[in-house]
Parts: structure tokens; sequence; C-alpha cells
């Protein structure tokens, strides 16, 4: 098991993970640890299986979200456009208040699609306006708006596509809201 994996299933960071196990150099959040030492450790953390991971996006690649003293929450860092925690967590509750969703344009992944079509059209039109960031699509796609969109899924879900549909716009975010929607119902293109 990896040292990115077990600070997944922590809810911790990875250099915290590292320094836990005593792990110190470049590149720690790759290195392999044995699966015994791991669950170990996932164990004397107090990890539970019932603690489900969620996973947020900002259409922003960074974001550090410092917390101020009266709140129980931590800091908050975005990599990537994503940022993992656990589902009952004070960051959780944190993110999913609707000002700081519409203020800040961070949303809750959902592992099942909209139910209702006009959701979903909306959804599959957010998801182009983040990867055809000119004018018109004639522009071309961006790769960073590509790579945006392939943020809203897992590296699992990821691995499963051919490199011809994360490289296709059209059938990227056919995939995508296939399988995902966000805790939103109604989209703004200027995030």
């Amino acid at each position: 098991m990896r040292v990115h994996e077990i600070a997944k299933a922590t809810g911790q960071k990875s250099g915290d993970v590292a320094a836990g196990l005593g792990l110190d150099g470049e590149a720690v959040h790759m290195r392999d640890v044995d699966d015994d030492v791991a669950n170990a450790y996932i164990k004397d953390v107090g990890a539970t299986a019932e603690s489900k991971q969620v996973k947020f996006w900002s259409a922003k690649r960074s974001h550090f979200l410092p917390s101020a003293k009266e709140e129980e929450r931590g800091d908050i860092q975005f990599d990537d456009w994503g940022y993992w925690t656990a589902d009952d967590s004070p960051e959780s509750a944190w993110l999913q208040l609707t000002e700081i969703r519409d203020r800040l344009g961070i949303m809750k992944i959902i592992d099942a699609p909209y139910k209702v079509v006009e959701a979903a059209v909306e959804f599959q039109q957010f998801l182009l306006s983040q990867i055809y960031t000119g004018q018109s699509q004639q522009d071309g796609p961006s790769r960073e708006g590509i790579k945006r969109v392939c943020a809203i899924m897992t590296d699992e879900e990821l691995s499963k596509l051919s490199t011809a549909d994360r490289n296709n716009p059209k059938r990227l975010v056919k995939a995508v809201t296939a399988i995902k929607s966000m805790n939103t119902e109604t989209f703004s293109v200027e995030v």
C-alpha cells in the first residue's frame, strides 16, 4: 500500500502519514509500505471503514482555505482541483455550506448521475465550458480544462477510460455525467 493511499484511508495528509511511519526523503507519498504495517497504522489512527471519504472539486487548480481560531475545522488544501476528506468531518460540513459552494465554486462530487434530464444536460454544458475556455469551441479544447474535468473522477475510474475517451471532450463529458453529479442542481458557467 502506498503512503498516499494510507493518507486517503485515514483522512490525513501524506506528509503526516510519512512522518508517522518514520519515512523521509523526496516523493514519500508514492512510497510503498508493507500491507501489515499500513493496516496497523490505519488501525492505530482509528480510521474506520464506516468513515466514507468524499471528494470536493473546484474549478481552480489550487485552493488554500485556512481555518479561523474559532472554527473546529482544520486548514483545507485543494491540489489539482480536488480535496478528499471524511464525509462526517468538520471540513466536509464547512465545504457543503451553500455560501461556500456559491462563493468559492467548490462542489461535492456525488457517485451517481443526475436523475433529472435537464440537470444532466446543464451539467454536461458546464463541463464543456470547463474544457472549451476560448471564445468558441473552434478555438479547441484546453488541456488544463480536460485535466480539470478528469479530476472529477477517481484514478480507478479514469483508468477504465481509453486515452481517446480522455482526450475527446464530448466522450469525456459523457463518461463523467454517466456516473457522477455534484451537490448542486444548477451551474454557473462563470466560475
